[in-house]
């Protein structure tokens, strides 16, 4: 003798609701940028802005640089990233993207500043790099 068992409607729902999960769980193929970039150096995006596009610097840097500061006095732009070298961190290199806004038209000298606030160490700059930055209509 055949038994034949029905479904419960709950059982259809959950089926629906994992295929759900599932396909919105899915990765989207994301177009990146390859950015070929030494340790504590950086580049600007976009390379040549005007002065309605937002800019922001991308540096590549040790995963334990923690950025301190970003002054900007009228075309000098200082950022400075922080660490201490006395915790004896493994360095991890990773991309970090870094805010600028929007810049008036003119050029800027942009530096980045790699700070150890290790107190035993003379000179606390560890690093630092600097690059011009044009802002033209």
């Amino acid at each position: 003798m055949k038994t034949i068992y029905k479904k419960s409607p709950f059982y259809y729902l959950f089926v629906v609701f994992i295929m759900f999960i599932v396909i919105s769980c899915h990765d989207e193929e994301q177009t990146i940028k390859t950015i070929n970039l030494s340790e504590n150096t950086f580049v600007f995006e976009p390379q040549n802005p005007t002065p309605n596009e937002h800019v922001s610097i991308i540096t590549y840097g040790c995963n334990y640089n923690v950025l301190a500061s970003v002054n900007k006095n009228q075309n000098d732009i200082v950022i400075k990233k922080r660490f201490n070298s006395q915790m004896k961190w493994p360095c991890i290199l990773e991309l970090d993207t870094i805010s600028l806004g929007t810049l008036n038209q003119g050029t800027y000298e942009v530096s980045l500043q790699i700070v150890d606030i290790n107190p035993m160490i003379a000179d606390s700059v560890f690093s630092e790099k600097k690059l011009s930055l044009s802002v033209s209509n």
